[in-house]
């Protein structure tokens, strides 16, 4: 078992246990969110886990869909599939993009890649710019089941506009952290 696997697992169950702390004033959701995303990118995994994980278990969709990406890039590919089919089921584009891809890959959930294309394809038109570049390249390319198709392509590479040059990656690569929302 890989070091990090079991660091993971070892976060996550602390996370569980651990008291959520209380609301202040003005204290949103997207607030929370947004000051958990801060402590992962600074290298702060333990309360940022912390703090996704009762946000995720509140149902907040952005966290649970970032909290599935980090999951996703460490292997745990059940859990990551759970929480972005919740946060698809409220309709958040980072959810679809996500549960997409884990049905393209065929990890946590059944290989399926038109199912994965067509929540990849929702995701994009809720203008979610990592779905929109996966819509293009797909297109451009002949990718994940979808036949080549330039006029296609262009049309998804128009909706990024500027974005589109040059292109970024698709998906985050294996232990890589994901970009803030």
């Amino acid at each position: 078992m890989k070091v990090r696997t079991v660091i993971l697992a070892a976060l996550m169950a602390s996370s569980l246990c651990a008291p959520r702390p209380a609301a202040a004033e003005g204290d949103t959701p997207a607030k929370r969110h947004e000051n958990a995303v801060a402590r992962y990118l600074a290298n702060d995994v333990v309360e940022s886990m912390r703090a996704l994980r009762a946000l995720a278990a509140d149902g907040y969709a952005p966290s649970q869909a970032y909290l599935a990406e980090i999951l996703d890039e460490s292997g745990e590919n059940d859990e990551a599939a759970r929480l972005f089919t919740l946060a698809a089921g409220q309709g958040d584009p980072a959810g679809l993009f996500g549960l997409g891809f884990m049905h393209i890959k065929g990890e946590g959930v059944a290989k399926d890649a038109a199912k994965g294309m067509a929540l990849v394809r929702q995701a994009a038109q809720k203008e979610y710019k990592p779905a929109i570049r996966v819509m293009m390249s797909a297109y451009r390319n002949g990718l994940y089941g979808v036949t080549a198709d330039e006029a296609q392509s262009a049309l998804w590479k128009e909706k990024l506009g500027e974005d589109a040059a040059p292109p970024a990656k698709e998906k985050p690569q294996k232990n890589s952290k994901p970009k803030a929302r």
